[in-house]
């Protein structure tokens, strides 16, 4: 089955599905998108799912789920179809914790995941793909980061269209980062990490990956897979449709939740936690040199914890080009920020729809937006 053909299942897809889940340089807060305007359509269910996955080389979507499988989507609705990755009894799965992202690599032979083990820690790990399943036997252990506390994990990975890793790490937990880990430079927490996968370090071998150049502090000062410092809990970030800007959900401490824009043609910004949250200084500190402001924030009288999400790329939703979603875990509404005109105003405004315990956007291989829920749904976001 071709990618073109796919499309056209998903659109098909849409149009009988059973059941809706409807709901209703300058910072703004995020206003309402024309009523209407867009829709929630329920695609299927899984068990705490936090992403759809795609193979360049199938034509099938893959749900990773918290608790430690990776599963193959089929079915009307769709469901989760026998155990393409199994990792349940190696991951601790309370609170924030478990298997918390998943990434192919670009030509679809290898599988990256990003989970908590059982002591807590944080383990990246490479496995080869082959008939729709991971091969258990291939599996290589990149990279382990301990974790202080419980929370605050990050868990996202993604490969770049240069094939590197980019792995976005959370502050370690507790609460306002207590041992100031996101602006140290010598912890992987709090940071945005870039690693080369595809091959081992060379020198003492002490490492399974490279370093890329370019990155932070790749000729010193600092832990030399940092791309980026100072962020609280990224969960869930993207690149544009040109790879040249990454845009990421950052959720806050007690009062802000943002998005942030950065150019991905050099390393080394500051995205200023625990120093300050937002566009706030946080318990009096002050705004590191060269530290990048949101492009968007909300306050928790509007929400209480951000997902961040993707870059729309797709063409049936024309009024989303140009922009990236996010959304507010608690109270499950939906919106986008984009500019005008290159250069202009940002501007974030919600899509008018709801979807409670809201865990992450998905761009599908033809550029729309599944959408999943910890309450176990997944849902296309579509117009009226």
């Amino acid at each position: 089955m071709t990618w073109s053909s796919l499309r056209f299942r998903h659109v098909r897809l849409i149009a009988v599905a059973a059941a809706i889940v409807a709901g209703g340089a300058t910072v703004t807060m995020p206003s309402a998108e024309g009523a209407g305007a867009f829709r929630l359509i329920y695609l299927g269910s899984a068990t705490s799912p936090v992403a759809v996955i795609w193979n360049s080389n199938e034509p099938a979507a893959f749900v990773v789920q918290k608790s430690g499988t990776i599963s193959k989507l089929d079915g009307k609705p769709l469901a989760p179809l026998g155990k393409a990755l199994d990792v349940s009894e190696d991951v601790s799965d309370g609170g924030e914790q478990g298997l918390l992202g998943a990434a192919f690599s670009a030509d679809g032979s290898l599988l990256y995941v990003n989970l908590t083990n059982k002591k807590g820690d944080t383990e990246i790990r490479e496995y080869a793909w082959k008939n729709s399943a991971a091969v258990v036997t291939t599996k290589r252990l990149l990279l382990t980061i301990e974790q202080p506390y419980s929370n605050h994990n990050g868990g996202h990975i993604m490969v770049g269209s240069d094939g590197l890793l980019w792995i976005g790490t959370g502050d370690g937990g507790s609460g306002g980062d207590p041992e100031n880990r996101a602006q140290n430079p010598d912890s992987l927490l709090g940071k945005m990490l870039r690693i080369d996968p595809r091959a081992e370090s060379s020198g003492d071998g002490s490492r399974e990956y490279s370093i890329p150049e370019g990155n932070m502090f790749a000729k010193g000062g600092g832990r030399p897979e940092i791309w980026a410092i100072g962020l609280r809990n990224p969960w869930r970030y993207d690149f544009d449709r040109t790879g040249k800007r990454l845009f990421i959900g950052d959720v806050g401490q007690g009062k802000i939740e943002e998005v942030s824009v950065v150019s991905t043609d050099k390393s080394g910004a500051n995205f200023g936690w625990k120093l300050r949250e937002g566009t706030k200084a946080f318990e009096g500190g002050k705004k590191p040199t060269g530290a990048i402001d949101p492009i968007t924030e909300y306050s928790h009288s509007d929400g209480c914890s951000i997902t961040g999400g993707v870059f729309y790329t797709g063409k049936l939703l024309p009024g989303l080009k140009g922009r990236y979603l996010y959304g507010d875990y608690c109270k499950g509404w939906i919106a986008s920020v984009g500019q005008r005109t290159t250069g202009g105003k940002w501007q974030s405004r919600k899509l008018g729809v709801k979807l409670e315990n809201l865990s992450s956007f998905n761009t599908t291989p033809w550029g729309e937006v599944w959408v999943t829920s910890t309450s176990g749904t997944i849902s296309a976001i579509s117009g009226r």
